[in-house]
């Protein structure tokens, strides 16, 4: 086996029937030329048919037959090793598809606790009343005996097995109740099975047929029941609140060893060199989870003297760090990201553009800021979508309570209320409790969530801090089974923490409340203080590489609420705040007949309209002329679609108006309705948002250059996102998993090593000046992003190991700059990139060359005895300025070409 390099940029592809690892096979040699070390796939594992993303996974066994079989995947993991390449996997330890698909769950259904597979799954058996040793499937349109009345649940026969059908459903049924209901009806056992047909005619006929099929339905290991009864009654854990995927108890080590053997069977095949491990913080014990993981891949690979990295989906608040002890190579990036996204940012202005969005919805200065919607958010889900989660915490705590305090036990009401109020205020997905040792920083979440709640004025203080007690202190005294109930009673109040931030945060206050919705990302905290966002960048760097400087870097993902070049452009916003404030107050009058009446109101409500103002912005297409047309029929009608489906979406996940649980089909039609006629033919408002588009698109693509170079130079390993290297003007999926047009990128990338690679210096100059004219096509993106990615892999040591220094600077321009140095035996590097530049150009012209005037930047002290630098972007060479006081760069030299450089020592 040929040796491999490190990891040193990923390049993440969407796995689908529609996008298999034939065609992953045929994509390597451009992510060859490309500069990238390692595809990094989503999930291939036997997913549900017809599986868009692989997560909902229901045979861990087997590779998922959609994608192609064990000769394909060989095939795809040797042409990556073949050019010294490797293969990085994102696998789903959490949950699997609560469907018949799924063997393990259905036998579950079918035998109950007798299952061989009944400690797969995280199933509360001992739940009280009728649950008790049953599962809870809330799939019914409507109570059981409704449904029933309408004879809308039948028996049937199918693949050789008896079943219970409602409409698309179908559920399994115990071989034995059967037998037994059918031998009450005076038939012969013996024919069950060789008589299905005669069956099912006796047990559905006649005047107690419906009384016999309630009594079959009564008799199974599951209870059928109205899917409104979900949030407060289910007895599974689900990933967030969606049903049809149920939690994994991978604590089971034989549970981790049966879903892990195909992916470790690869590892020590040599076919695959890393994982990313999706919601690490659903796990009963992560830091568990991972030294396992970390041990069972190292003896996997030990044939071969690999050590195949661990990437963990880990959500960091701001000041929030990976733990230590971890054994993992980083986090997928996410906290990189917005650190990168605050620069490109005028804090001023996106402070007066929040008074301008608070002032558009009457909010004033009493009204409610990111923080109380936040908070709201996240009590709103867990009253309405977790419920059933924390009436099982405090059934799990209140024997501990009861142990430790029999004088004052609490009703469950009571308890729930002081579970969710902590809950709401926790500042981070969780903590990491064991219910031993306790950590110090899981010391200070849990006692700022207290205190939190206490300031909230809604809880009983004095039951809070019996709550907190239990969390943070062992008691010696307490039993066996006490202690395990308190084990028990902490990891899933972690683990509901984690969707309630996830879903309470991400999937609702990022949506309700949105001024610059370029914060309002994954891991974001829109109301961050982002003055000093540029140290912040020089630290979170500077940390990074001293403590996991192979932690990966994104800036774009399957997740991200908006593409990196839709941020991009939204982030000019904030450098003409006023012309946004006059645009926004435009477009409203020119639309307002465009709104309907929808009980008594007319829709859509104002912040919905101001969300769409942004995604149109955003996604407004940018290769046209700057002269204000209008769209064309065919380019309208496609934005049309997208924007319709993306403003339901975003509607639902705000919860205000209409919700994935409650549709409000009334308003939801009028949305669609409103961006029909606002997309409908050309007229002043379409010119309007045109006439806007050309003041930020290109600035915005200045800015999008910048994140690159930012990204791919700083300290970590930089994903790419599929067809990221090329503009990509994406809202949340499915808009950002259209399919990639690769065909055009292989062009693109040819054309590229014909007349940049192979060219003659002056021939290089004249191309780089058609890129920069011509930046709307993406040929100079896509350029940056090969020529920083070949750079990574061919010095693997310097950005994976190198020093990290930011580079001072001085002059009138300085605070466009964002610039570091990395440094390493020898060799150097300084990355040099332009922000803010609308406000430094007064247009969208590029920030290049003498605009910058007598700006410079210093040299750290170990890189002063280089006197020349060579641009690998450009291609042109830099003199060190020396004087008495210190050895510079022009930038007017550094950014005679373009608006970014990462500079090599040329001497």
């Amino acid at each position: 086996m040929s040796a491999r390099a490190p990891f040193t940029g990923t390049y993440r592809l969407q796995m689908h029937a529609g996008f298999t690892l034939a065609d992953a096979r045929e994509l390597v040699p451009y992510l060859d030329a490309l500069g990238v070390s390692h595809a990094y796939t989503s999930p291939v594992l036997a997913a549900r048919p017809e599986s868009q993303h692989g997560y909902d996974v229901i045979d861990p066994s087997r590779l998922n037959p959609e994608l192609g079989d064990q000769e394909a995947l060989g095939s795809f993991a040797e042409a990556l090793h073949v050019r010294k390449m490797g293969w990085l996997l994102d696998i789903v330890p959490n949950h699997m598809a609560a469907s018949p698909f799924n063997r393990y769950w259905d036998d579950v259904l079918r035998h109950g606790l007798r299952s061989t597979y009944a400690h797969w799954f995280d199933v509360a058996w001992n739940a009280p009343g009728p649950l008790y040793g049953r599962v809870m499937l809330p799939v019914l349109g409507d109570e059981l005996d409704a449904v029933m009345s309408r004879d809308e649940l039948r028996l049937s026969h199918e693949n050789g097995e008896y079943r219970l059908r409602y409409f698309d459903h179908s559920f399994p049924i115990d071989p034995s109740t059967l037998s037994k209901l059918y031998a009450a009806t005076g038939g012969a056992v013996g024919k069950v099975a060789a008589d299905p047909a005669g069956v099912i005619e006796a047990l559905s006929s006649g005047e107690t047929a419906q009384q016999r099929l309630r009594a079959l339905v009564k008799a199974q290991h599951y209870s059928l029941s109205f899917w409104r009864r979900a949030p407060a009654h289910i007895n599974y854990r689900r990933f967030f609140e969606i049903n049809d995927l149920v939690a994994v108890r991978q604590e089971d080590p034989k549970v981790f060893e049966a879903t892990h053997a195909l992916i470790l069977e690869w590892v020590e095949q040599g076919l695959l060199d890393g994982v990313r491990v999706d919601h690490v913080d659903g796990l009963f014990d992560p830091a568990g989870y991972l030294q396992r993981l970390r041990q069972s891949l190292d003896e996997r690979a030990a044939s071969h003297g690999a050590h195949p990295p661990i990437y963990v989906e880990k959500i960091l608040e701001h000041d929030e760090r990976l733990r230590d002890g971890w054994p993992v190579a980083g986090t997928t990036g996410y906290e990189v990201l917005n650190d990168i996204e605050a620069v490109l940012i005028d804090a001023r202005g996106s402070e007066r553009i929040e008074g301008i969005y608070r002032q558009m919805l009457g909010l004033g200065e009493r009204g409610p800021y990111f923080r109380d919607v936040a908070r709201h958010a996240k009590q709103y889900m867990l009253r309405h979508s977790f419920e059933a989660d924390v009436r099982r915490v405090a059934r799990l705590i209140t024997p501990v309570l009861r142990r430790r305090d029999p004088q004052a036990v609490a009703s469950q009401r009571a308890l729930r209320s002081v579970m969710m109020q902590l809950a709401a205020a926790f500042p981070v997905y969780r903590s990491y409790l064991t219910g031993g040792a306790v950590a110090a920083e899981d010391r200070a979440l849990v006692e700022r969530a207290e205190a939190a709640a206490r300031e909230v004025g809604i809880v009983d203080a004095a039951l809070l801090a019996r709550v907190t007690d239990v969390l943070l202190r062992e008691d010696q005294s307490d039993s066996g089974d006490i202690a395990q109930l308190r084990r028990n009673a902490i990891a899933l109040f972690q683990q509901t923490t984690s969707p309630a931030m996830a879903k309470g945060i991400e999937d609702t206050a990022l949506y309700m409340y949105a001024p610059l919705a370029s914060l309002n990302e994954v891991g974001g905290t829109p109301d961050r203080d982002i003055s000093n966002a540029l140290e912040r960048l020089h630290e979170g760097a500077s940390e990074r590489r001293a403590g996991w400087p192979t932690s990966m870097v994104c800036t774009f993902t399957h997740d991200t609420k908006r593409s990196a070049d839709v941020r991009a452009r939204l982030d000019v916003l904030s450098e003409i705040p006023d012309e946004w404030a006059k645009a926004v107050a435009e477009w409203q009058q020119m639309t307002r007949g465009a709104r309907r009446k929808v009980r008594g109101r007319y829709e859509p409500d104002s912040n919905t309209e101001y969300l769409l103002y942004q995604a149109l912005l955003g996604t407004w297409p940018h290769d046209r002329p700057d002269d204000g047309t209008d769209l064309s029929a065919d380019a309208r009608e496609g934005l049309r679609e997208r924007l319709e489906e993306y403003i339901v979406k975003a509607a639902r996940e705000a919860k205000m108006r209409t919700s994935w649980v409650e549709p409000n089909a009334p308003f939801e039609d009028a949305l669609r309705a409103y961006v029909a006629t606002l997309l409908g033919d050309e007229g002043p408002f379409l010119s309007s948002v045109a006439r806007l588009a050309s003041e930020v698109t290109r600035p915005g693509m200045w800015n999008a250059l910048a994140r690159i170079t930012i990204h791919l130079a700083t300290p970590g390993v930089p994903d790419v996102y599929q067809g990221g290297e090329l503009w990509s003007f994406a809202l949340v999926d499915p808009d950002n998993r259209r399919p990639v047009d690769y065909a055009l990128r292989r062009k693109f990338l040819d054309e590229l090593q014909s007349r940049f690679d192979n060219a003659a210096p002056n021939a290089r100059a004249d191309y780089l000046r058609e890129l920069l004219h011509g930046v709307e096509d993406g040929r100079l993106k896509m350029h940056l992003t090969r020529q920083l990615l070949r750079l990574r892999r061919s010095h693997p040591r310097l950005f994976l190991e190198g020093n990290y220094a930011p580079i001072e600077s001085a002059g009138d321009q300085s605070r466009h700059l964002i610039a570091f140095a990395r440094a390493l035996s020898g060799e150097a590097a300084i990355a040099v990139a332009t922000r803010l530049s609308r406000t430094l150009t007064g247009g969208g012209g590029p920030p290049i060359g003498d605009i910058w005037g007598e700006t410079r930047v210093f040299l750290p002290e170990p890189l002063t005895p280089i006197s020349r630098w060579t641009c690998v972007v450009s291609g042109h060479s830099v003199e060190v300025a020396r004087d008495a006081a210190a050895a510079g760069l022009r930038v007017s030299d550094v950014l005679r070409h373009l608006p970014v450089a990462l500079l090599v020592r040329g001497d």
